[in-house]
């Protein structure tokens, strides 16, 4: 015989049940909670954000730093290697490609 304060309570569906077990969580309590927490999650999405879009971008200073590399490629061998050098590294940084390190 059930028991009057089980008689109370609505019955769980067999899914509701199934999520108790396994530990599932509604998707809302995934979110962070409160303004520190809130202000976090946004500086860690646009940093990964920023990451990969650094990551398939067209390379080390996007266009103006692959003109620069072809400039710096060309000069390879001649009077000019230095200076082109000296334009990519000002305008883009020091490159991470192995191939415009070895010029």
């Amino acid at each position: 015989m059930a028991r009057s304060d089980d008689e109370d309570r609505p019955k769980r569906s067999w899914r509701e049940i199934d999520q108790m077990r396994s530990g599932a969580r509604p998707r809302d309590e995934a979110r962070p909670r409160g303004r520190w927490a809130e202000a976090q999650a946004r500086r860690a999405t646009a940093q990964y954000t920023k990451q990969l879009d650094a990551l398939f971008s067209s390379g080390q200073g996007g266009a103006r730093g692959e003109e620069l590399a072809a400039a710096m490629r060309e000069a390879h061998g001649g009077p000019d290697l230095a200076t082109a050098c000296r334009a990519y590294r000002d305008e883009v940084g020091v490159p991470d490609a192995p191939d415009l390190l070895g010029l």
